[in-house]
């Protein structure tokens, strides 16, 4: 069943914006597929046609053609001359054009997906037809496309792209179409997972791994050496203070016979207790000191020797 020809205003109805030259060519593609559908054969019907979906004073300018006046002159004649005057027939598309696309898209950014999708799809149409045409290579396409991202969204692109990708050699570029992918994933992950993607990209690739040491975390046999004398003159030190105040208590106990048993031993034993005290506060001060412990000390942890010397003295 043979279709018939819609008529200007119609949803089916051709729509050319004079404005945009570039849709002459969408328009024509799309005045061919009706006049397949509509079985029109006639040079003459097709002119006409042509016409009748434009505005008035464009229609005017194109029925003053005479390519469209003359009935000698095809339908192809004279889609030629609209493509001559519109300045359809030279490259659709220039490296002109790519670079303001990316200066534009540049200079608003890209920070959601709806920017993105708009971007990749005009990107896509124009770095196609240049690579078509011999004017961009596929590594030019997929540069050109990462600049308009900032130095930390190529960062987690980059970084995505090494994990989705792993035996993805590095001399080859990534296509346009994984970066979009990439980017995507980016910009819809949360905010802290991309920070999270961000920080780990940027160590990846601007800080060296820093050298393990085996002897940054444990005490040496010299420096063990050194801890143990300076824990053993602190405590000798603080016990002789300590037998030193026992003394003079002592000859003050005896010096007054009324003061009870009960209240020396009473006074012995907070003086034992004052030992462990300042034993205590010696070894947290060496413990606290600049030089790392691999385990901390405490006076459960010496050794019976130093705790003899130490009792001795």
């Amino acid at each position: 069943m043979t279709d018939y020809m819609p008529v200007r205003g119609e949803r089916r109805a051709p729509i050319f914006d004079h404005e945009q030259p570039s849709m002459l060519r969408q328009y024509f593609a799309q005045l061919d597929r009706l006049f397949t559908r509509c079985a029109i054969t006639s040079d003459l019907e097709k002119k006409d046609f042509a016409t009748s979906f434009l505005e008035a004073d464009i229609a005017d300018c194109w029925e003053a053609l005479p390519e469209f006046i003359n009935a000698t002159k095809t339908y192809a004649q004279f889609g030629y001359r609209l493509f001559d005057l519109y300045n359809q027939i030279t490259d659709r598309y220039s490296l002109h054009d790519l670079a303001r696309l990316i200066a534009d898209q540049n200079s608003s950014g890209i920070q959601s997906l709806q920017e993105l999708s708009t971007f990749h799809l005009r990107y896509n149409a124009i770095s196609s037809y240049l690579i078509d045409q011999g004017i961009l290579s596929l590594r030019e396409q997929s540069q050109q496309y990462l600049r308009v991202f900032d130095a930390i969204r190529q960062s987690q692109i980059d970084l995505r792209l090494q994990i989705k990708y792993p035996q993805h050699s590095p001399s080859r570029p990534h296509s346009i179409n994984a970066i979009f992918e990439a980017a995507q994933w980016i910009l819809a992950a949360p905010a802290n997972q991309a920070l999270s993607t961000s920080t780990v990209a940027i160590q990846m690739t601007s800080q060296p791994a820093a050298p393990h040491s085996s002897d940054s975390s444990f005490v040496k046999t010299e420096q063990l050496s050194t801890i143990l004398s300076a824990v053993s003159k602190t405590i000798v030190a603080a016990i002789t203070h300590s037998n030193a105040v026992q003394t003079a208590s002592e000859m003050r106990t005896t010096s007054k016979p009324t003061i009870s048993t009960a209240l020396v031993t009473t006074k012995s034993t907070n003086t034992a207790a004052s030992k462990e005290t300042v034993i205590s506060t010696a070894i947290t001060s060496v413990s606290h000191s600049t030089v790392p412990i691999a385990h901390p000390i405490t006076t459960a942890s010496l050794s019976p020797e130093i705790v003899t010397f130490a009792a001795q003295e």
